[in-house]
């Protein structure tokens, strides 16, 4: 019937949806991580004090990140196992 093919087209509208935004928040997470890889990869330390002070405040900020991007990512795995 024509009220089970549109029951059907929006079931199958609705997990295409969830599949692009999946894949849209895959890729931000994935460009974060390279953005932030290149950034802790940096050999640089400071030459003085302040500059020190700077990174160590930096890479503070990073770990904070970190803990809610791991909450995002640990949530993806459940959108994941969910759409498998």
């Amino acid at each position: 019937s024509v009220s089970h093919a549109a029951e059907e087209r929006a079931a199958r509208l609705e997990a295409a949806l969830k599949a692009q935004q999946f894949l849209h928040d895959a890729l931000e997470v994935d460009s974060w991580l390279a953005d932030k890889d290149a950034a802790l990869s940096s050999a640089d330390v400071g030459n003085d004090r302040h500059r020190a002070t700077q990174l160590l405040t930096r890479h503070k900020a990073v770990e904070l990140e970190l803990d809610t991007y791991a909450a995002i990512i640990s949530e993806m795995g459940h959108v994941a196992a969910s759409m498998a």
